[in-house]
């Protein structure tokens, strides 16, 4: 709710200026979180590959690919235990 309320805040703030593009929001956003995503992905991917099972695993990659295309929650949707 608070970082809603800070990224409406700097939006208004670059419309009022006249700088606000989505094309530049977005960048920006991109810029600051696929860094950090990419990190955590190669890392879980790396212990993953050390400490499971192979069929839990390839549950894993499967998981890794949907966050990194941003979809996880339709991933973990068709799968069996979202809900669990």
């Amino acid at each position: 709710m608070i970082s809603g309320y800070l990224i409406t805040g700097l939006m208004l703030q670059e419309s009022s200026r006249g700088s606000f593009t989505y094309s530049g929001f977005y960048l920006r956003r991109a810029r600051r979180l696929l860094p950090a995503l990419l990190l955590v992905s190669v890392v879980t991917l790396l212990l993953g590959w050390w400490l499971m099972l192979p069929d839990a695993f390839e549950e894993l990659g499967g998981s890794v690919a949907a966050a990194m295309v941003f979809v996880s929650n339709f991933f973990f949707l068709l799968q069996d235990s979202y809900v669990a």
